[in-house]
């Protein structure tokens, strides 16, 4: 009886879909602090939770994540409905933006202030079985960990939050790619030199599909705009990612540099004229200029 019971519960805590991301402002006094801006195609319901829903609007905000003092490299604890800043990633601090006007204008003031060298965004969109706050918060870890130069944008597309949602991530990711595509263009909108995308898992299927979306909308808008594409562990069959990457040559543009991750070895996969090159742990390719 107790193996059922256990089972069951499991089975439940399984199939709970994870929304929550409260704000907490007292952590601003407790831990480490970083600037995340976000898009999100998730509808906000209840008001102030972004939940499972797909949202035909692109919602633009920004928010302070603090990082607990006693942070692990690489590690994130979310305390999910209950944080506690002393031990979890927290949301801070949340800022609306009313217009994509207010979103750039201050993505312009955040750059200004970084003076990054190339006045870099990076962009980073999560994968399957992801909540709202679990991409704003990997992000934030990166670029704490990582100690990486610029500004730091999220796109939050509505993933179920839960391991037994695969059909309707796949779904969600389809539908996100308009949103994505016009969170690019605010972000290029904002003054910055150069755009570094970065994508984990489903996430990889999405900005993928987005970049050639807007190779066909805009020929030659990516190679002119995005410095870099790194893909983690990408949920992306090769031969898709060929046949996309083929889009780019038929629209005359390239996308500068591809890093192809996998679990359990570097896969680099080049396009025709494009050569294999090392940088540091990653093979990247990359297109002779």
């Amino acid at each position: 009886m107790l193996r059922f019971l256990i089972i069951s519960v499991f089975l439940l805590s399984a199939c709970a879909d994870r929304v929550a991301s409260p704000v907490v402002p007292a952590a601003l006094d407790i831990g480490t602090i970083r600037s995340v801006f976000v898009g999100t195609t998730r509808a906000e319901y209840p008001p102030g939770t972004f939940s499972i829903g797909r949202s035909p609007n692109l919602s633009l905000l920004q928010v302070k994540v603090s990082i607990p003092p006693d942070h692990k490299f690489g590690e994130i604890s979310d305390g999910q409905n209950n944080p506690d800043p002393e031990r979890d990633f927290v949301i801070a601090q949340r800022k609306n933006f009313a217009t994509p006007d207010a979103f750039r204008n201050a993505l312009n003031i955040e750059i200004e202030k970084k003076n990054a060298p190339g006045r870099d965004v990076t962009v980073f969109v999560h994968g399957f079985n992801n909540s709202f706050a679990d991409g704003v918060f990997r992000i934030a870890q990166m670029a704490n960990d990582l100690e990486l130069p610029g500004s730091f944008v999220s796109y939050a597309w509505p993933s179920r939050g839960n391991p037994l949602g695969y059909q309707y991530d796949s779904d969600s990711a389809l539908f996100a790619r308009d949103g994505l595509q016009e969170l690019l263009y605010n972000i290029q909108g904002a003054g910055t030199d150069q755009i570094i995308l970065v994508a984990h898992s489903m996430g990889s299927a999405l900005l993928m599909e987005t970049l050639r979306q807007i190779e066909i909308a805009r020929p030659g808008w990516t190679s002119e705009h995005i410095a870099g594409v790194i893909l983690m562990s990408p949920d992306l069959n090769v031969d898709v990612f060929r046949s996309q990457v083929r889009s780019f040559k038929k629209t005359t543009a390239a996308i500068p540099d591809f890093c192809l991750e996998t679990r359990h070895r570097i896969e680099t996969v080049c396009p025709d004229a494009w050569r294999s090159v090392s940088t540091g742990q990653y093979q990247l390719c990359r297109r002779p200029r």
